[in-house]
């Protein structure tokens, strides 16, 4: 048998020249574990997408309840909603969390679902971390919580809200701005509509949570938490109207000392004629501009800038050997909005609530009480009545707050503070009633009452600014002033007098001293009224150029004074316009200007009068 040569053992031979079946087949278990691995990853994915897309289900459904429980002021139901909202926006973060959710993101298609659930995760979660420690400070701050046994306030309370406020209301903005960017359309239905929700309630709510942290930081000092606070409290009238709001009717006396505030007086607007205000120490251009009148408690409001008025009523008071620390301001409509709060107030037979009183100051009263000094009496004695139920803490706390927010929008509730950090911060809001001086299209009225009666109830007026928008330095606008008379007949004496005219009665007439502010900087070049040139009286005031001309209504008329006018260009500043608070709401608006190469017709300049 021939010999045979050994092989050599499989681990010494050449790969080339081992035999197939000794060959390694490491891909299959390669490819295998690498399907597995994906499949694992898929899984997970879909896990942990369909579990974001159920939290951002529930995170719609709570964002519903919250807004709800909000409109209710429900502080109790709000302090569990806080914490219900922060898990599930903790929750949902965490699902979108981590290396993979990132990388998912980067993929086309899909990218963009994960993108938006990731931003709307990240904007959920943060405003639920500002808000931490709200769900202990919200039931503190019921009515039946917030006063003590002796009917005073807890400030602690006020001063713990404040930061929570201010940290919510920063990050509701970075919230705002992150899915801002962000289109729902072809977002998954439940995804979709979480994102729809949030751009929709996100933006402005940031500023409103603003001015509320402010209002909160503000009150423990105007409450008296170191130093008893003394204020006046003026009701304007505006039957009779001032550049304020309207003539002041009566007046009351408060103190807060460490939260607890105390009625020490209330009293018709008689009980102050007796004296003159002196105008020293007010700027020469306001002298100048309202002379004499000013020194008047019945007028002492005919400015627009409310810290004036504040200033002389507080200069009032020290004659008469009252010091004053701070001045509020309401109207018949900011009454009605507390007896919202407050529920139906009565005194000396005769009840109010919030859907009359209105309309009883500033009409009914004068023909149901024709006598003056009973008049008088009942005023007060229902805005006594009012404070009583007030400081009593029995109140319904969503009808005072839904009540409150348009009369404090609409000027109608007026405050300043002798503290000049008060004042500073007062002033950057409505209820400063700050006459601003900083450049820019502007508009604002002082519409005053010159005949001396309570006519005021029955006029309406507009005010539409056309703004000029031209590439130049300077623009040619106009300020339309529309006033109608619409009193009925057979109104008592005492409202539709003409003291103006030695006390005649009956002609359902009145004069309304007009004075429109124009822009900083800001000349006029006509000034018609009904078509006609008529001439003008003109001041100054924080920078602001005053244009005056009297108007005389007759029952029924409607008439329209303009004023064409030159003003400086700003640019990109958006046209104001500022309603001044009176009986009827006035109405304003902006629209376009004249064409870019008008001037004033020839002969249209009118007579300047200084006064």
């Amino acid at each position: 048998m021939p010999e045979q040569t050994a092989l050599p053992p499989v681990a010494d031979t050449p790969e080339e020249y081992r035999p197939d079946y000794v060959r390694p087949r490491r891909w299959p278990w390669v490819l295998g574990a690498v399907v597995v691995a994906v499949l694992i990853i898929l899984g997970w994915f879909g896990y942990t997408a369909y579990r974001a897309s159920q939290q951002a289900k529930d995170l719609q459904t709570q964002i519903d309840q919250t807004q709800s429980d909000a409109r209710a002021l429900d502080l109790e139901a709000l302090a569990t909603d806080v914490v219900t909202m922060r898990e599930t926006a903790a929750g949902l973060r965490s699902s979108t969390g981590g290396p993979l959710w990132w990388l998912a993101e980067k993929v086309p298609v899909i990218g963009t679902q994960v993108g938006a659930a990731r931003s709307l995760a990240t904007a959920a979660d943060t405003i639920g971390q500002a808000a931490a420690g709200a769900e202990t400070v919200l039931p503190s701050l019921r009515p039946e919580a917030l006063r003590g046994p002796d009917g005073a306030l807890n400030l602690q309370a006020l001063a713990q809200v404040t930061p929570i406020l201010q940290r919510v209301a920063a990050a509701t903005d970075t919230a705002a701005a992150d899915l801002d960017g962000l289109d729902p359309a072809g977002l998954q239905s439940d995804l979709a509509a979480a994102v729809r929700k949030g751009k929709e309630l996100l933006p402005g709510l940031g500023a409103t949570l603003r001015t509320a942290g402010d209002a909160t930081a503000l009150m423990p000092g105007l409450l008296g938490d170191t130093t008893p606070r003394h204020w006046l409290v003026l009701l304007q009238n505006t039957a009779e109207a001032r550049g304020t709001g309207g003539l002041v009717g009566a007046y009351a006396l408060l103190t807060a000392d460490k939260g607890k505030l105390t009625l020490q007086t209330a009293a018709p607007n008689n009980a102050l004629t007796s004296d003159r205000i002196p105008l020293d120490g007010m700027p020469e251009e306001f002298r100048e501009l309202w002379g004499a009148d000013a020194s008047e408690w019945l007028s002492l409001n005919l400015s627009a800038h409310f810290p004036y008025t504040a200033q002389l009523a507080v200069k009032g008071m020290a004659d008469r050997g009252v010091p004053i620390d701070g001045v509020l301001a309401l109207d018949s409509q900011a009454v009605a909005a507390l007896i919202a709060g407050t529920g139906p107030v009565s005194a000396r037979g005769t009840t109010v609530d919030a859907t009359n009183a209105a309309a009883f100051f500033t009409k009914d009263i004068y023909s149901r009480f024709p006598d003056v000094a009973t008049k008088d009496a009942v005023t007060v004695a229902l805005l006594q009545a009012t404070f009583d139920k007030l400081l009593s803490g029995k109140l319904d706390l969503p009808a005072f707050v839904k009540a409150l927010g348009p009369a404090g929008e609409q000027g109608r509730i007026l405050a300043w503070s002798a503290n000049p950090a008060e004042q500073s911060e007062l002033a950057t809001y409505r209820v400063g009633g700050v006459l601003p001086d900083a450049p820019g299209p502007f508009l604002a009225t002082a519409l005053n009452n010159g005949g001396g009666n309570k006519m005021d109830a029955y006029v309406t007026a507009s005010l539409a600014y056309g703004a000029g928008r031209c590439e130049a330095t300077e623009q040619v606008s106009t300020a339309s002033l529309t006033l109608a008379d619409k009193a009925p007949t057979g109104l008592p004496a005492y409202v539709d007098v003409r003291s103006d005219r030695k006390g005649v009665t009956g002609t359902g007439s009145t004069v309304v001293l007009a004075s429109v502010y124009g822009p900083v900087g800001a000349e006029v070049q006509a000034a018609t009224l009904d078509g006609a040139v008529v001439p003008v009286r003109t001041g100054l005031e924080r920078g602001h150029p005053v244009w005056r001309v009297d108007v005389e209504l007759n029952r029924g008329q409607s008439r329209q004074l303009v004023f064409t006018f030159t003003e400086p260009t700003v640019a990109d500043a958006a046209p104001v316009v500022v309603a001044q608070p009176m009986a009827n709401p006035v109405e304003v608006k902006v629209v376009d200007g004249p064409p870019c190469d008008a001037t004033a017709p020839p002969g249209a300049t009118p007579d300047i009068v200084v006064p």
